[in-house]
């Protein structure tokens, strides 16, 4: 039931959602080599992707459809030399604004844990 409601939520919220990641990642000394080394379309694209990618896991459930679309994402950006560290922090401030987004929309109780260190 939470996941449905998330769903629903992400779907009405994910292109604004994706602006914002793309706004953080830009601005995280971090992150800095993403917007050096990704072209700004692609960066749009993938940040949004990313929340579309999300509501598709919770409707299907299909692991190895997401795991081989990233594993995939993750060779082009070592070919376009973005620094692990960079993708790292790029994927730990994606997990922020998500939970971030969760509490802002009250869509957490106590049952919910990203785990967020």
């Amino acid at each position: 039931m939470y996941a449905l409601t998330l769903v629903q939520h992400l779907q009405v919220d994910a292109e604004s959602m994706s602006q914002q990641l793309l706004e953080r990642t830009h601005n995280s000394s971090k992150c800095s080599e993403l917007p050096r080394r990704v072209p700004l379309e692609d960066h749009k694209r993938y940040a949004l992707d990313v929340y579309r990618d999300l509501i598709d896991w919770f409707v299907t459930e299909t692991d190895s459809l997401i795991e081989a679309r990233y594993v995939k994402l993750g060779r082009l950006r070592a070919q376009q030399r973005v620094p692990f560290s960079h993708l790292f922090w790029a994927v730990c401030i994606t997990r922020d604004l998500l939970s971030d987004y969760i509490q802002q929309e009250c869509l957490i109780d106590d049952r919910w844990s990203f785990g967020v260190v």
